[in-house]
């Protein structure tokens, strides 16, 4: 059907199939900002691990224009990249009769979808790629070809000057392609393209010195314009290429036609902002054949058989692009949705199954814990379930999320191996000395400051971190390695930086939830009694297997992807709350809340009165609040020498304050007879003092005697 009953048929087409069904319901500006989106953000997730859904980034996207160049000779038989048509969701192609057709519904074929799929499996996927021209482009897609060996180094030169060619256009004379007379010329489209729209480049051609066709996609970290290539002037934001020898099977010009119509459909193309991986973009593609209609190989007997798939497409449409029911039945069993992320669609449950994971994961921890001290079972299987209590909670959990399939929960990501992050930017050595650049000298001297600041940050984690564990109530009799452990950081510092793997710094959560899973604690028998600590089982075996499965983690990737993030939200949770028990500074925090009647028998509250030890505790919630705001803004890189003010904050301003016999009773005691030199007589054995103490608000005792007399020198 050519002429003028084509464009009328295809006109009535693509009214009655109504191109509006693709846009997004409720969305009808041109820019579309994903961060008011009820969804997790930044993380990518397995799409067979999570088993619905994959998440949402916090990333604009926009308006798109696609241009479609082919590779072509012109009339001086010289190659060129030639405009075959445009998109601004609808086609508009250059006809043989030398003028643009009107704007019509893209009719593909179901090969070239297909080959679009087969290659990008296999094509060079790079995303966020820092270049400002095509050149830069074409260099870096060029390495990661070859890197990944799609082409041969040998083609190198061919490839780019194929790619760096002269971009041409239908209303520009003196192109074989070009068969438009001498008046005719092009809508006028930047009237019709939005201002803030970024556009897609796809160029597809024969290059003969190929083997195999290859592909590749290309996503800028910013939009950047093109000098010369598009026919409009907007920012490009992605590139697609395909070339390949010239085979009778394949139809580049199909193929490019496909990648166009996918890069101008709005689902696809936010999916493609959005990607945070190849996997992500292939699902792009199968949601995109899911919402597609196949016609058989079959005549058509006329219009009306066709107009019967109007319903059909309707019915894609409303599958792919769901209405927002989360908002009237957030509780409903089941939902009619599919497996893609809607702008300002709300995840059914997604909020509500995290926070059930995060909290069953904490208080099961919790109540584990707290089941290796109650009576129920047997001794040895109460320590087992306790001390196995954070891996239990983190199976059960895990395993309630598998079970709930109608619901996305995000995952966590694991790694595939062992590999570099950025293979195309760096090895696994890297050069001292400088990569592409000799490092000046004045920068090694230079570095010394920032040097000196990871230095103070890493010994104040590592000192803190020994201390807290170290404390005496432990009862620990091996010794502590403070000199050894800070020599081992900092030497595997050193030789980490050569090969860009993380610095090595102390694990204080960790640490303290490792020495608490080895304390054994005593039994009361009396009501209201605590329970002490025995002893620590000191050894050096735990520590080993911890650091060994953390490295074996990398191969445990087909389990550790089904672990949804709620559960580890829950398992810091845990690790953090239980981390603060036996804490000074939490204590007295509590006290606040607490009237004084009900105040335990400490140092801290019977020689100091009640209103200095809270203003004490005020100006440590000062400092910390201080430190964090630091931490969390641009001055983070401060952080260092904010600590190292709290050492003059301690030594000369605290004592104009607070009195040193108070200042001795509110720190955390260093030995178990630290309490002692509470008493603010110099007496160096203060065994019984006749007369109550002025210090506090409260009578001293007649008798104290001090738990371990050999430390006092007895």
């Amino acid at each position: 059907m050519e002429g003028p009953g084509q464009e009328a048929y295809e006109e009535r087409t693509r009214r009655s199939l109504d191109p509006e069904g693709y846009e997004d319901p409720g969305i009808k500006g041109s820019h579309l900002s994903l961060g008011e989106m009820s969804t997790p953000s930044g993380t990518d997730v397995d799409l067979e691990a999570a088993g619905s859904r994959r998440p949402v980034s916090r990333r604009d996207t926009h308006e798109g224009y696609v241009e479609l160049h082919e590779l072509v000779m012109d009339s001086t038989k010289e190659l060129c990249w030639m405009e075959a048509g445009h998109w601004l969701q609808l086609e508009e192609d250059f006809k043989e009769a030398g003028h643009w057709g009107q704007p019509h519904l893209s009719f593909l074929t179901y090969r070239s979808l297909l080959e679009i799929r087969r290659a990008l499996a296999k094509g060079a996927v790079l995303l966020d790629v820092a270049a400002t021209s095509l050149a830069a482009i074409a260099h870096i897609l060029i390495d990661q070809m070859i890197y990944e060996g799609q082409i041969k180094p040998q083609d190198r030169e061919d490839i780019l000057r194929t790619l760096l060619l002269q971009h041409k256009h239908m209303h520009t004379h003196g192109c074989t392609r070009m068969r438009s007379p001498s008046g005719a010329t092009r809508p006028q489209l930047p009237e019709k393209v939005p201002e803030d729209a970024e556009a897609t480049l796809v160029l597809v051609g024969c290059a003969a010195f190929l083997e195999q066709p290859t592909l590749a996609f290309v996503r800028l970290k910013a939009a950047v314009t093109l000098d010369a290539v598009l026919d409009v002037p907007l920012p490009v934001r992605f590139l697609f290429v395909v070339l390949g020898p010239d085979t009778p099977h394949v139809s580049y010009h199909e193929i490019g036609r496909a990648v166009s119509t996918m890069m101008s459909d709005r689902v696809f193309r936010r999916d493609a902002y959005l990607a945070e991986g190849r996997q992500d973009l292939l699902q792009g593609v199968e949601d995109f054949l899911e919402a597609s209609i196949v016609l058989p190989p079959t005549e058509t007997l006329n219009e009306q058989l066709l107009r019967s798939l109007v319903p059909l497409q309707h019915e894609l449409l409303r599958r792919r692009c769901p209405p927002p029911i989360f908002k009237d039945h957030p509780l409903k069993r089941h939902y009619n949705l599919t497996d893609t992320v809607q702008p300002k669609v709300p995840e059914p449950n997604t909020a509500l199954l995290s926070l059930v994971l995060m909290a069953g994961t904490f208080f099961l921890a919790f109540f584990l814990r707290q089941f290796k001290n109650s009576a129920f079972l047997p001794g040895r299987a109460r320590r087992l379930i306790g001390d196995f209590g954070v891996p239990i909670s983190i199976f059960i959990m895990a395993l309630v999320d598998f079970f709930i399939k109608d619901t996305f929960t995000q995952k966590l990501v694991v790694p595939k191996g062992l590999e570099v992050t950025n293979a195309s930017a760096r090895g696994w050595f890297i050069n001292p000395m400088g990569k592409d650049n000799t490092f000046p000298i004045w920068m090694m001297f230079a570095s010394v400051v920032p040097a000196l600041l990871v230095f103070i940050l890493i010994f104040l984690e590592t000192q803190i971190t020994t201390l807290i564990v170290s404390k005496p109530e432990r009862k620990l009799v091996k010794g502590s390695g403070f000199h050894l452990d800070l020599l081992l950081i900092v030497t595997m510092g050193g030789l980490a930086a050569l090969f860009g793997v993380p610095w090595l710094s102390a694990t204080t959560v960790r640490t303290i939830t490792h020495a608490n899973a080895l304390t054994v604690m005593s039994k009361t028998s009396a009501p209201g009694e605590k329970s002490q600590i025995l002893e620590v089982k000191e050894q050096r075996i735990s520590g080993l297997l911890v650091a060994m499965l953390i490295g074996v983690s990398i191969l445990m990737e087909p389990i550790l992807k089904h672990i949804p993030l709620a559960v580890l939200f829950g398992i810091f949770l845990y690790m953090g709350v239980t981390s603060l028990f036996g804490i000074q500074l939490f204590d007295r925090i509590l006290l606040l809340l607490m009237p004084p009647k009900y105040h335990p028998s400490e140092p801290y509250v019977t020689r100091v009165k009640t209103w200095r030890m809270h203003l004490f505790t005020f100006t440590q919630i000062v400092v910390l609040v201080l430190l964090w705001a630091v931490k969390s803004t641009e001055a983070s890189l401060a952080l260092p020498f904010v600590l190292i003010l709290t050492v003059p904050l301690r030594r000369f301003l605290l004592p104009r304050i607070f009195r040193d016999i108070e200042l001795k009773c509110v720190r955390s005691p260093g030995t178990s007879w630290e309490p002692l030199r509470c008493w603010p007589w110099p007496c160096a054995r203060p065994w019984v003092h006749p007369h109550p103490s002025n210090c506090g608000d409260r009578p001293a005792p007649k008798l104290i005697l001090p738990r371990s007399p050999d430390l006092t020198g007895n």
